[in-house]
Parts: structure tokens; C-alpha cells; sequence
């Protein structure tokens, strides 16, 4: 799943395939930048069959203003918001556009983050 999500924001040119996974990103890395964090299957009250997978991806840019990053927070939505993303193994998965989280900042890195969260419905295996 992480795989097929790094693929589909690296064809988003302002990153310039610059995507880690949490704590990944090397210091003075390229802005901007994305980081990808899932938090693996919840279950979904009252469907025992289902499950829940959810993941944020953090996008970091120069604590300048929050313009660019608005806009890249708009364009990792459409790039990932309801569109069908296919596996190494061939599945397949949908994610669903959650929110985005208020305007941060990063002090350590001088840094501004959108935080902006989506999920996946799935079914347990049987």
C-alpha cells in the first residue's frame, strides 16, 4: 500500500519524487517534501468483516507562507482522494479523503506542514 501511494504523489512535479516514510526524511532535504505514515487496520464497529486502514501524509515546505502549500495540500486530495491504487501484488484500494489538519509548523527543521488524512475501507480475511 505505502509503495503504491508513494507512486502516485511522485507524479505530482513540485516534489520531485521526494517522499520518505516517517522519520525517514534526511535533515536539509529539498522542499518540498512529503511524508507518508500508516497506521495500520482498525476495525470498524459493528462489521466484524471489515477493517479500516488509515494513513496522513505530512507535506513540508520553507516557513514562508502557507500559498504553495495550500496548494499542494489541494492537489495531493485530487491525486489520491477516491482514486483506485493498485499494489506490487495486485491489489487494488481506494482512499477516501478524511481532513486536513490545522497549519504547523516545524521549529527543528525551520519547516510548515499540512497534515492531511485519508482512509481505506477493506475487508479481514476470512
Amino acid at each position: 500500500m505505502r509503495k503504491a501511494i508513494h507512486t502516485q504523489l511522485n507524479t505530482i512535479t513540485d516534489f520531485g519524487s521526494r517522499g520518505y516514510s516517517p522519520q525517514m526524511a534526511p535533515d536539509n532535504t529539498t522542499t518540498p517534501y512529503y511524508v507518508v505514515k500508516i497506521y495500520g487496520d482498525d476495525e470498524v464497529p459493528g462489521n466484524k468483516a471489515a477493517s479500516m486502514n488509515s494513513y496522513s501524509v505530512f507535506i513540508y515546505d520553507d516557513a514562508e507562507d502557507f500559498d504553495a502549500i495550500d496548494v499542494l495540500e489541494k492537489t495531493v486530495r485530487e491525486k489520491l482522494d477516491g482514486v483506485t491504487l493498485t499494489t506490487d501484488d495486485s491489489d487494488s484500494f481506494v482512499s477516501d479523503y478524511i481532513k486536513t489538519v490545522q497549519d504547523n509548523y516545524d521549529p527543528d527543521r525551520d519547516l510548515i506542514f499540512h497534515r492531511v488524512d485519508f482512509d481505506v475501507a477493506g475487508a479481514r480475511p476470512t
